[in-house]
């Protein structure tokens, strides 16, 4: 069950683009079904982490997965099914609780923390998303100058690229502060793997050549898988005792 829970993730996704390398078409079984059980699993690898793992940082990491697996959810299911506009408002709003959520989590995973004090979340919600907003709304008629695409579109087509950012930029932090241990590393990887993955979406996205159903889409939950596998990895000694 120990191997199970730690590599069951990182299987999955290399299923996931085994076959979508093998079929290009666009299947519930492949792309709604196997897609979201990558996240659904990496969320189970991240519970089951060692005991020695801050638990603020595996709740509020799993959290930030949950969040984001639900806009996933509703909208693979959205390309398959028909679903009321408010949809995808509610997919945008699951993602965005993904940045805040997570930028709690880095530090911790990297050490054990004090308890969460709620003044500390409020702090990270208004930073992570008080910033990435004012950015967003700034750059938001440069990016998008002649899009005929909804305003609100373009507003959190843009708001989550920003936030990856941020999130990238703690990520780095971390990583040098904690002398680049492989713990350190794989989450700087998967964060960076995840920024990637929306900075490509956004190009795809702003030239009308995404297509639902393609590999990148993977490259979301590559970063996921990342992440959660970060967990399985010692912290160094000092970080523990």
């Amino acid at each position: 069950m120990y191997r199970l829970n730690r590599w069951l993730p990182a299987s999955l996704l290399a299923l996931h683009i085994l076959l979508k390398l093998i079929t290009s078409q666009n299947s519930i079984l492949i792309d709604l079904i196997l897609y979201n059980a990558i996240w659904i699993a990496a969320i189970a690898s991240i519970t089951q982490a060692p005991l020695s793992n801050d638990p603020v940082a595996i709740a509020t990491s799993a959290l930030a997965i949950g969040f984001w697996g639900v806009g996933s959810l509703i909208n693979s299911y959205g390309d398959f099914y028909s679903l009321p506009e408010s949809s995808r408002f509610i997919a945008q709003l699951s993602y965005v609780l993904f940045y805040p959520l997570l930028m709690i989590a880095i530090p911790r995973t990297l050490s054990r923390g004090r308890r969460l004090n709620p003044i500390e979340l409020l702090d990270s919600i208004i930073f992570a998303l008080g910033i990435s907003s004012i950015a967003t709304a700034l750059f938001l008629s440069r990016v998008f100058p002649d899009s005929f695409v909804d305003i609100r579109d373009q507003f959190f087509a843009l708001l989550f690229p920003v936030s990856d950012l941020l999130l990238l930029t703690f990520a780095a932090i971390a990583l040098v502060t904690h002398r680049v241990q492989m713990r350190a590393a794989l989450l700087f990887l998967g964060i960076a793997a995840f920024s990637a993955t929306d900075l490509f979406f956004l190009w795809l996205a702003v030239n009308n050549r995404y297509v639902f159903g393609q590999v990148i889409d993977d490259g979301w939950l590559l970063g996921i898988a990342l992440i959660a596998a970060s967990f399985w990895y010692p912290q160094s000694k000092s970080e523990i005792d």
